[in-house]
């Protein structure tokens, strides 16, 4: 598909997030905004965040890719919550486009490459060391939700999990969490029971880049439905420069056997990762 000619000047909505210059008031006004969000409840969100034009592109590309996206559905589980699994089985179920298969002037692509948000997250988060990863494939990665699919309850095993949702889905795939409840299992059983107390829905809508402290928060994504897929850019960083992910990551997200070089050494069709089968009806 043809793309275009992009630079972040063009993608990211400057008029309301004019963060080119991080040390200008208007740009420290985002900033104060931004960490007041992410000290009551773990989440930053920026609304309308990338342009009007550069989201309707980046709806365009990721509905055209959507076909070369790699879908997997697992039941996974495992016993320690200190590493952020559950003791219940969770279902996961999305379909992922790996970062390789952007093209260099992909929208999605040049906004996560941008040195520019690297800087806005250092100073939301008050760190120094942020970097953005250097995998070949799960660094940038477009996740879809079609008819049927969700995320279940997890946490994440890092801090500052930073998406973009690109497209909505016709129904469901809400993001919802839990900040409050801790570690306690017995929370985590009331909430995975439906109980409602301490989850918060987040207010998403498309154009809408979050910044999310899931390490310590139980969250998951509902199920979907109808003929619109959800479209979610996930980008991920690190405190260590040149971080790469596992061979099992790169293999859930692209089907693919990948080494730290980028060069597929085959295809995997048997998952490796810890699942169980489904719990029963």
């Amino acid at each position: 598909m043809k793309l275009g000619t992009w630079d972040p000047r063009t993608i990211v909505n400057l008029a309301r997030y004019p963060i080119t210059d991080l040390d200008s008031p208007d740009a420290r006004a985002v900033i104060a905004e931004g960490r007041a969000q992410l000290a009551r409840d773990g989440l930053c969100l920026l609304p309308d965040f990338v342009t009007p034009q550069a989201l309707a592109a980046m709806a365009a590309e990721g509905n055209a890719l959507a076909t070369d996206a790699y879908h997997e559905v697992s039941w996974v589980r495992g016993s320690d919550v200190r590493e952020g699994a559950l003791h219940r089985p969770q279902r996961n179920a999305c379909g992922a486009l790996a970062y390789d298969r952007l093209a260099p002037q992909s929208p999605s692509r040049l906004l996560y490459e941008w040195d520019g948000l690297v800087g806005l997250f250092r100073e939301l988060l008050g760190v120094e060391r942020f970097y953005r990863c250097a995998d070949p494939i799960s660094s940038c990665l477009v996740m879809y939700y079609g008819d049927d699919d969700e995320l279940g309850w997890h946490f994440d095993p890092n801090d500052g999990v930073v998406t973009l949702l690109v497209q909505s889905a016709s129904t469901g795939g809400d993001f919802e969490f839990a900040p409050g409840i801790g570690r306690d299992p017995a929370q985590f059983d009331r909430v995975m029971d439906g109980g409602r107390d301490g989850v918060i829905k987040a207010d998403l809508k498309p154009g809408t880049l979050s910044l999310f402290r899931g390490k310590n928060a139980l969250h998951r994504v509902t199920s979907t439905a109808g003929p619109r897929p959800r479209i979610m850019l996930t980008m991920s960083f690190h405190d260590r420069p040149g971080m790469m992910f596992s061979e099992e990551n790169r293999r859930r997200y692209s089907g693919r056997i990948v080494d730290d070089a980028g060069r597929t050494l085959g295809t995997a069709t048997t998952p490796s990762s810890p699942l169980v089968a489904p719990p029963p009806a």
